[in-house]
């Protein structure tokens, strides 16, 4: 598994669309990762090529074979914690 403060940091430190796997994790470890790699804005600057925005995808659940390795409140916590920082759900 995967440390909070490693994985808060490689979030914090992508600099391109990049998926991230909270297997393993509790909610109160979770809440830590995304408050720590969502305090403060990311770094990024736009180019001729994009728009200076990247996708962080965050993997809460799996299918039946592999669901007892994600907390049930996993997709929750990710989401209150962003909200809670003024981040709004892109549906």
């Amino acid at each position: 598994m995967v440390s909070a403060h490693s994985l808060a940091t490689s979030i914090r430190s992508a600099t391109e669309n990049e998926t991230f796997d909270l297997g393993g994790q509790n909610l109160s470890t979770i809440t830590t990762i995304i408050t720590a790699a969502f305090k403060e804005p990311f770094p990024l600057s736009a180019t001729d090529d994009d728009d200076g925005m990247i996708r962080i995808t965050f993997v809460t659940g799996a299918g039946k074979q592999a669901r007892s390795k994600y907390d049930d409140g996993a997709a929750k916590a990710v989401t209150s914690t962003l909200e809670g920082f003024g981040y709004v759900e892109d549906r």
